[in-house]
């Protein structure tokens, strides 16, 4: 669980920051894994386009 919670957070950093997924930092998981959680999440519809366009404000 505390691996989710990292690639979560890494997930949230990206988009707060914009910056490349390669760029995100090493305590929130590898960046590969992250990105595959996120695109894990949006084939499942855990969470949307619409969600994350709107959380870059």
């Amino acid at each position: 669980m505390e691996r989710l919670r990292e690639q979560l957070e890494g997930v949230v950093w990206r988009f707060r920051t914009g910056s490349p997924w390669r760029d995100m930092p090493a305590d929130h998981d590898i960046w590969t894994t992250a990105y595959q959680r996120v695109v894990q999440w949006c084939d499942s519809e855990v969470i949307s386009v619409g969600v994350i366009l709107r959380s870059l404000g």
